[in-house]
């Protein structure tokens, strides 16, 4: 449990470009943006204890930083890059003009394909308890890509 703790916290820093230096059981973050230190109350610089020995902020599953971290990855959209494709006009030499230089060969090198990715939540609740499922269907030129 606490290898995996360590690999959402590690990530998640990692993700806002945070300084980050590893030893057995602790990580010390540097450099932490002003914002993400707002909201989850935390420095600039902090250094998170797995094992509870007193100093800087002992992280086990209960804790509430790794609790905020956790519904924060989980409430916030993520951001994705797409490139568009078009094709090149096969008069660019014309369009386009170059001084002491020269087009010689124009080559598509990558196809972009889209595809669709549905995510299902599903909530079951019963006896007083409540477990939650989350599937992914991903789909390209009407082709199931994978199910997770």
């Amino acid at each position: 449990m606490v290898e995996e703790i360590k690999q959402i916290l590690f990530g998640f820093f990692k993700s806002l470009k945070c300084d980050i230096s590893e030893t057995r059981n602790s990580i010390t973050i540097k450099k932490i943006p002003e914002k993400v230190c707002k909201v989850f109350g935390i420095n600039e610089n902090i250094e998170i204890n797995f094992v509870n020995n007193g100093y800087g902020i002992f992280i086990d599953s209960n804790s509430e930083l790794y609790r905020k971290i956790r519904d924060y990855l989980k409430t916030n959209p993520s951001k994705t890059l797409l490139k568009i494709d078009f094709e090149f006009p096969s008069n660019i030499k014309e369009k386009i003009p170059l001084r002491n230089c020269s087009v010689a060969k124009i080559e598509k090198k990558h196809e972009n394909n889209y595809f669709s990715r549905f995510t299902f939540l599903t909530t079951f609740r019963y006896l007083s308890n409540i477990e939650q499922v989350m599937n992914e269907i991903m789909f390209m030129k009407e082709k199931l890509l994978r199910v997770i």
